[in-house]
This record gives C-alpha cells, sequence and structure tokens, in this order.
C-alpha cells in the first residue's frame, strides 16, 4: 500500500512536465514489467545448507 503512495506522490509531482512524465511512466512500466515476471516465475528456491560438506581436519 506503501508503494500506492509513493507513485500517486511522484505522479502528482512529475505530471506537468510532459517529459519527465513520459520518462518516469517508461521507468514505472519496466519495473511493473520486471516485478511482474519476477512474481510469475515464483518463489525461488533457499539455498541448502545442510546439504555441505563436512572436512574432517584429523
Amino acid at each position: 500500500m506503501a508503494v500506492f503512495y509513493i507513485l500517486k506522490f511522484v505522479w502528482l509531482t512529475f505530471r506537468k512536465s510532459i517529459f519527465k512524465g513520459s520518462l518516469l511512466c517508461l521507468l514505472l512500466f519496466m519495473l511493473i514489467g520486471y516485478a511482474w515476471s519476477d512474481l510469475r516465475a515464483g518463489p525461488k528456491p533457499a539455498p541448502n545448507m545442510n546439504n555441505q560438506e563436512v572436512i574432517d581436519t584429523d
């Protein structure tokens, strides 16, 4: 929800300047696309910490 308020603030700040606004929209869509593709890929498996070899120094 905080992201929404940040985006709203950014939109209200930059909407008057067309160049900055379009640049910001492009960046925003790129971020959304990246996040969406990351979400669709699913959760990444955690590194398996239990499968490490124990080196015996005796």
